[in-house]
């Protein structure tokens, strides 16, 4: 188990090397590390490129996930376990690739193991889509693989934008870009959601493959060129 005992201030230090996986417990005991900037391992970017453990109870404030071309999120890139309790509190995170995955939290939460639960995204965070075709959520990127991954109890206030100027048939969505059997429960979306180029926009998801959603709240503000809609841009079902 690592605990946290002091807030930390990265604003002066050199861009974080992600650690490749992570299998322990994280508790950020509340604390606040600040002024983050997160460089790309390969193609993808996070505090921790696979999150196999637990993270919880930590806040990143200001934090910056440079242009990465494969999945990005401030905690994980790719998230296998859980995330609980922690907050994304102002900062920029950008991705430009094909097949990219971006959310705020993690690039994709994955499996059926794969929990994000009473999670935050507030102040002045700005998540751009520069280029290429990617799945990108104000929470997660990709929610699901054909497997039950769950986002429970998370929200993402109004100060908080999406830009979108992807390639090709991307999603975008207030919590998720593309729901794949994945449940979503308990959240809500406040985020301001812009598409400049075609893609399928929605306030909580941008593209629902199979999967659960209910007891959500939204009032996301959504502008796109291709399918947009007030839960989902696009909907499947089997």
């Amino acid at each position: 188990v690592i605990t946290l005992d002091a807030d930390l201030d990265m604003s002066t230090k050199e861009a974080w090397v992600p650690v490749t996986e992570f299998k322990g417990i994280l508790d950020g005991n509340g604390k606040t590390i600040s002024g983050l900037t997160i460089e790309a391992t390969g193609n993808d970017a996070g505090l921790f490129i696979t999150n196999n453990g637990i993270i919880k109870n930590l806040t990143l404030k200001d934090v910056t996930v440079k242009q990465v071309s494969g999945a990005a999120g401030a905690f994980a890139a790719i998230n296998t376990g859980t995330i609980q309790n922690c907050v994304i509190d102002g900062g920029a995170l950008t991705v430009n690739g094909t097949d990219a995955k971006l959310g705020a939290i993690t690039g994709h939460n994955q499996t059926g193991a794969s929990m994000i639960k009473d999670c935050k995204v507030k102040g002045n965070v700005v998540l751009t889509v520069a280029g290429g075709k990617v799945n990108a959520g104000g929470l997660a990127g990709v929610n699901g693989w054909w497997s039950k991954a769950q986002i429970q109890g998370s929200s993402i206030d109004k100060e908080v934008s999406f830009v979108y100027r992807g390639n090709g048939e991307g999603a975008i969505g207030g919590l998720g870009g593309w729901n794949v059997q994945g449940t979503i429960t308990g959240c809500y979306s406040l985020m301001t959601i812009t598409a400049f180029t075609a893609v399928n926009a929605g306030g909580l998801v941008g593209d629902l493959y199979c999967g659960d959603i209910f007891g959500n709240i939204i009032n996301a503000n959504v502008t796109a060129t291709l399918g947009a809609g007030g839960v989902s841009g696009r909907m499947f079902s089997l």
